[in-house]
Protein backbone atom coordinates (compact mmCIF):
# COMPACT_ATOMS: atom_id res chain seq x y z
CA UNK A 1 0.00 0.00 0.00
CA UNK A 2 2.77 2.18 0.85
CA UNK A 3 4.97 1.28 -2.38
CA UNK A 4 1.33 2.18 -4.37
CA UNK A 5 1.06 5.43 -2.32
CA UNK A 6 4.43 6.37 -3.85
CA UNK A 7 4.05 5.31 -6.54
CA UNK A 8 1.46 7.79 -7.44
CA UNK A 9 2.75 10.37 -5.98
CA UNK A 10 5.73 9.78 -7.89
CA UNK A 11 4.01 9.71 -11.12
CA UNK A 12 2.29 12.70 -10.27
CA UNK A 13 5.32 14.58 -9.41
CA UNK A 14 6.54 13.95 -12.95
CA UNK A 15 3.25 14.71 -14.78
CA UNK A 16 2.90 17.95 -13.04
CA UNK A 17 6.77 18.59 -13.88
CA UNK A 18 6.12 17.72 -17.66
CA UNK A 19 2.80 19.63 -17.51
CA UNK A 20 4.37 22.46 -15.58
CA UNK A 21 6.45 24.24 -18.04
CA UNK A 22 3.93 24.07 -21.04
CA UNK A 23 2.39 27.29 -19.85
CA UNK A 24 6.34 28.81 -19.77
CA UNK A 25 6.80 27.75 -23.44
CA UNK A 26 3.71 28.64 -24.31
CA UNK A 27 4.09 32.51 -23.11
CA UNK A 28 7.04 33.21 -25.49
CA UNK A 29 7.48 36.37 -26.41
CA UNK A 30 4.61 38.04 -29.40
CA UNK A 31 5.43 39.66 -32.33
CA UNK A 32 3.65 42.80 -32.56
CA UNK A 33 1.15 42.99 -34.97
CA UNK A 34 1.80 43.91 -38.45
CA UNK A 35 -0.21 46.97 -39.73
CA UNK A 36 -1.95 46.27 -42.90
CA UNK A 37 -2.41 49.23 -45.28
CA UNK A 38 -5.04 51.18 -45.64
CA UNK A 39 -7.17 51.09 -48.62
CA UNK A 40 -7.62 54.91 -50.48
CA UNK A 41 -10.98 55.12 -51.36
CA UNK A 42 -10.52 58.78 -52.45
CA UNK A 43 -8.68 57.67 -55.43
CA UNK A 44 -5.08 58.88 -56.94
CA UNK A 45 -4.48 62.48 -55.90
CA UNK A 46 -5.44 64.71 -58.04
CA UNK A 47 -2.63 66.18 -60.64
CA UNK A 48 -1.15 69.49 -59.86
CA UNK A 49 0.51 72.21 -62.12
CA UNK A 50 2.33 74.28 -59.01
CA UNK A 51 2.04 74.04 -55.41
CA UNK A 52 0.36 77.31 -54.18
CA UNK A 53 1.80 78.35 -51.16
CA UNK A 54 0.45 81.01 -48.33
CA UNK A 55 1.74 84.61 -47.56
CA UNK A 56 -0.10 87.50 -45.09
CA UNK A 57 0.53 90.77 -43.98
CA UNK A 58 0.51 94.51 -44.43
CA UNK A 59 0.68 95.69 -47.36
CA UNK A 60 3.68 98.23 -47.67
CA UNK A 61 4.03 98.85 -51.75
CA UNK A 62 2.31 97.81 -54.32
CA UNK A 63 2.80 99.30 -58.44
CA UNK A 64 0.26 97.64 -60.47
CA UNK A 65 1.36 95.22 -63.15
CA UNK A 66 4.52 94.74 -61.70
CA UNK A 67 5.19 93.91 -57.83
CA UNK A 68 3.83 93.88 -54.48
CA UNK A 69 5.37 93.78 -51.20
CA UNK A 70 4.02 92.74 -47.77
CA UNK A 71 5.53 92.18 -44.07
CA UNK A 72 4.41 91.87 -40.75
CA UNK A 73 4.61 93.83 -37.53
CA UNK A 74 8.69 94.06 -37.01
CA UNK A 75 10.15 91.87 -40.10
CA UNK A 76 11.15 92.79 -43.26
CA UNK A 77 8.97 92.89 -46.08
CA UNK A 78 8.64 90.12 -48.95
CA UNK A 79 8.29 91.47 -52.62
CA UNK A 80 5.67 88.82 -54.91
CA UNK A 81 5.65 89.44 -58.49
CA UNK A 82 2.62 90.05 -60.31
CA UNK A 83 2.09 88.83 -63.81
CA UNK A 84 -0.99 88.47 -66.17
CA UNK A 85 -2.20 85.38 -64.40
CA UNK A 86 -2.66 86.68 -61.03
CA UNK A 87 -6.18 87.26 -59.92
CA UNK A 88 -6.76 90.40 -57.64
CA UNK A 89 -10.04 89.79 -55.10
CA UNK A 90 -8.96 93.17 -53.98
CA UNK A 91 -7.18 96.38 -54.88
CA UNK A 92 -4.11 96.65 -53.27
CA UNK A 93 -3.26 100.06 -51.01
CA UNK A 94 -0.51 100.50 -48.45
CA UNK A 95 -1.65 99.56 -45.19
CA UNK A 96 -4.46 97.33 -45.65
CA UNK A 97 -4.17 93.20 -44.66
CA UNK A 98 -4.07 90.83 -47.24
CA UNK A 99 -3.02 87.19 -48.11
CA UNK A 100 -1.37 85.71 -50.71
CA UNK A 101 -1.21 82.48 -52.59
CA UNK A 102 2.12 82.39 -54.70
CA UNK A 103 4.76 79.92 -56.19
CA UNK A 104 8.04 79.79 -56.13
CA UNK A 105 9.77 80.66 -59.44
CA UNK A 106 13.57 80.51 -60.16
CA UNK A 107 13.70 84.13 -60.28
CA UNK A 108 11.48 84.96 -56.73
CA UNK A 109 7.97 84.24 -56.03
CA UNK A 110 5.16 85.29 -58.21
CA UNK A 111 1.25 86.13 -56.61
CA UNK A 112 -1.38 83.75 -58.32
CA UNK A 113 -4.11 85.22 -56.31
CA UNK A 114 -4.48 88.47 -53.83
CA UNK A 115 -7.50 88.40 -51.27
CA UNK A 116 -8.82 90.22 -48.54
CA UNK A 117 -6.46 89.59 -45.42
CA UNK A 118 -8.23 89.25 -41.29
CA UNK A 119 -9.49 92.77 -40.16
CA UNK A 120 -7.69 93.32 -36.81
Amino acid sequence: MLRSRTRRLIVALLIALVLLPLPLWAAKRRRAPTPTPTPSFYGPPSPVTAMLKRAAGSCMQFERDRFLTIAEVGETGRVFRIDPETILEVTPAVGIRLRLLYVEAPDGPIARRVMAGPKG
